[in-house]
């Protein structure tokens, strides 16, 4: 299963302008573009009053790193973006159907390779999350077709937009 090729944070704050400092707080958005999911980083602060133009398939935040990251740190950053993206789903009710749960399936398919999330056996769509050892659901979505599947993976994987 590839990576998924979802945009590093933002130099700057989408709502303000202002440029991220290291140690400051931001909230991360996936907002669905039809083709593509575009990343919209804010100001944790800012994220507040802010008003989505698209649909949000998920929201989670995370600080700016000190300095400048080795590639590995960079991979193990990327990890736990996903992961902390994967943990804002599983807490949200609505993530049960539709892009949600789309989302929420290729996020914990992705984990489980990153040996960050275990399949529970005998539990389908049960997930161990290895760090909390708490048990988290991200069943197969009903009906979800291999199409569904190629397609949020696609827009999973299309260039950012600017």
């Amino acid at each position: 299963m590839p990576d998924f090729a979802i945009t590093s944070a933002s130099k700057t704050c989408a709502a303000c302008g202002k440029t991220f400092a290291p140690g400051d707080r931001i909230a991360s958005f996936l907002l669905d573009d039809v083709t593509s999911v575009v990343r919209t980083d804010l100001h944790e602060a800012e994220a507040a009053g802010w008003q989505p133009p698209r649909l949000v398939l998920c929201r989670w935040s995370h600080t700016v790193p000190e300095k400048a990251e080795t590639p590995a740190k960079a991979a193990k950053s990327a990890a736990a973006e996903m992961e902390e993206m994967f943990l804002a789903l599983a807490a949200e009710e609505e993530a049960q159907g539709g892009s949600r749960a789309v989302l929420k399936y290729l996020l914990a398919l992705a984990l489980a390779r990153r040996r960050l999330l275990r399949e529970v056996k005998d539990t389908p769509g049960s997930w161990l999350h290895v760090k909390s050892g708490e048990i988290l659901h991200a069943p197969e979505p009903a009906g979800m077709t291999r199409e569904d599947l190629i397609d949020a993976a696609m827009k999973l994987s299309a260039p950012a937009k600017s």
